[in-house]
């Protein structure tokens, strides 16, 4: 969501004054009625903790940090919860007293590799002043992260082992349509430094899309994509066809 509405932004600030007043309006508006949408609660609902957090008006920058922190969270290496835990004064971040039983809660949920839990963490640690202006952004999020014994360095190094790691464990496949994809995965995470608020989508490996009228094509024209050579129908086919193998051993388990 952030991406799109970074590039649609760029499209809107290419116009005229008076239209440009008008579409921000409007889009403003568009962005505010989907992050209020009761159907998509668990796509908004992490703009809406982090823009209560910091006090944000500014949706599109809410967006934009949004975008950094749950790129870290995703991202978030199993090897440093050991570290969060022993470094992270949950009690300081969250502003309640030593011992309280949130702070428990946290913990567990932290040893458990809760995505959620971690994601409030860092933006309840964030100084205040992280959406004055973007200059602030980045400090902001590698100040939270060092109030979690953390840096955006030893986050991305982990992590970029942890992507090797399971890289390698995906290419020995017997599907080879996941070796294909899990290369493609390990190449986009090169591609994507951590506290970018943008994609550039033309430099990544990204499969075909089906249009409107069923035509399959590939949006980005880019030499250097690893999923050039193959279609959506191969991808399907076999990833379909190991679904089932694991649907009829699931059923074999439980007859």
């Amino acid at each position: 969501m952030s991406n799109e509405m970074v590039a649609r932004l760029a499209l809107v600030n290419e116009l005229d004054d008076d239209t440009r007043v008008v579409e921000n309006r409007l889009y403003e508006k568009e962005a505010l009625d989907y992050i209020y949408n009761q159907n998509i609660t668990e796509y908004s609902v992490c703009v809406h903790i982090l823009a209560n957090q910091l006090q944000c008006k500014d949706l599109f920058v809410a967006f934009q940090i949004c975008s950094i922190i749950t790129r870290l969270v995703l991202n978030f290496p199993k090897r440093l919860i050991g570290k969060v835990l022993v470094s992270a004064k949950i009690h300081d971040i969250l502003g309640i007293p030593k011992g309280h039983e949130f702070e428990d809660r946290m913990q567990q949920g932290i040893r458990n590799h809760n995505l959620g839990i971690l994601y409030y963490l860092i933006c309840c640690a964030l100084p205040k002043d992280s959406a004055e202006k973007k200059t602030k952004i980045v400090p902001g999020i590698e100040k939270a992260l060092s109030r979690l014994g953390l840096s955006l360095k030893t986050m991305s190094d982990e992590a970029a082992k942890e992507v090797d790691e399971i890289g390698q464990e995906l290419s020995g496949s017997k599907l080879s349509v996941i070796g294909v994809l899990s290369q493609s995965g390990v190449d986009n995470f090169q591609k994507i430094p951590f506290s970018s608020t943008s994609l550039d989508f033309s430099k990544l490996s990204l499969p075909t899309v089906y249009l409107g009228d069923g035509v399959e094509a590939r949006v980005f024209g880019n030499e250097e994509n690893l999923l050039n050579n193959i279609g959506i129908e191969e991808i399907f086919d076999e990833l379909y066809e190991g679904h089932e193998w694991v649907e009829r051993f699931s059923e074999a388990c439980t007859a």
